[in-house]
């Protein structure tokens, strides 16, 4: 897995995490990182994210449709050559 893989993966638990905290352990234990390999990685994508940080600290509930389990799997759609007559 790259980096921006595992970015993509971050910023998905970004936007469903109920706290910081837990964001934190969910990460560090799926990577098997330390506290500082942990604060590295989400520390600029929690910046890029400002409605977050508000969520988290005002307690609200993530929005509708961001719920664990209910994103959209985007497919991408496979690419054929033009026929040329």
């Amino acid at each position: 897995m790259n980096w921006m893989q595992i970015d993509k993966h971050i910023i998905g638990l970004i936007k469903i995490s109920n706290s910081r905290e837990a964001l934190y352990n969910e990460v560090k234990k799926m990577f098997s990182w330390t506290d500082s390999q942990t604060e590295a990685a989400i520390g600029p994508l929690i910046r890029k994210f400002p409605d977050v940080e508000e969520k988290w600290s005002t307690g609200t509930e993530p929005v509708k449709g961001m719920e664990k389990g209910t994103q959209k799997k985007v497919v991408k759609k496979r690419q054929t050559r033009s026929k040329k007559g």
